[in-house]
């Protein structure tokens, strides 16, 4: 799979970008393996992808189907690989990553790489295939700088890089949840990638919002594994 990643992005450099724009239906990738990856192909019967249910743009499940960009990318890869991909839902990232280092799922799809997952010796990542800049979003009322003390809206399940937290913070069930405690004055401020905030606020009802571009290195993504996968 690492090989197979490697391969499309050095081919297409910019697959990522038409990856997220559903352009790369008329890509011409060819891809080419060796002798011990084909026979590798050849008996693999079952690769199972743990995949967030709800996680616009990235895994969605919508009338029954799965849609969303790491669901595009693995469809792309085995149409590439002929890799029997199956997709197991999983509520959160920790329970996806824990389905991984139980060895109820080959893959997590969308694994956010940051330190915490980093040191995590349970747990290894393909090349990342995205990255994405990391937005802070806050009420309009705010106007600390330094919001150490304010208060932090964090989505259950998902794993925090440790800079980013803080105290006085309380956990909401989904990011657009957090974002909706923001816009109503519950909360003082969350953060989240570019893109799922964009899917998000596009609804005219959030009037209260200030976004910041943070300045950390942003956000890669990558797909998880076992130390003990193929």
């Amino acid at each position: 799979l690492n090989s197979a990643m490697d391969r499309i992005l050095n081919i297409d450099p910019y697959f990522s970008t038409k990856l997220y724009h559903k352009y790369f239906a008329g890509t011409n990738t060819h891809v080419f393996f060796s002798e011990e990856e084909k026979a590798y192909l050849a008996k693999t019967t079952e690769v199972k992808v743990a995949i967030l249910e709800n996680d616009q743009p990235f895994g969605y499940m919508e009338n029954g189907e799965w849609h969303g960009i790491s669901y595009d990318f693995l469809k792309y890869i085995a149409q590439n690989t002929s890799l029997p991909f199956t997709f197991v839902k999983a509520k959160d990232e920790v329970e996806a990553l824990r389905m991984v280092r139980d060895g109820e799922a080959d893959l997590f799809a969308s694994a956010r790489l940051h330190e915490a997952l980093s040191q995590d010796k349970d747990l290894m990542f393909t090349a990342t295939y995205l990255s994405t800049q990391n937005i802070l979003v806050k009420n309009k009322k705010v106007t600390e700088t330094d919001l150490s003390s304010s208060r932090l809206a964090l989505p259950q399940g998902v794993v925090v890089s440790s800079p980013l937290l803080n105290k006085n913070h309380t956990y909401y069930p989904t990011l657009k949840d957090c974002i909706d405690a923001v816009n109503s004055g519950k909360a003082d401020y969350t953060y989240g990638n570019s893109y799922s905030i964009e899917q998000i606020i596009r609804r005219p009802a959030y009037q209260n919002l200030l976004l910041v571009p943070m300045s950390d290195s942003g956000l890669q993504f990558a797909m998880a594994m076992s130390p003990q996968a193929n």
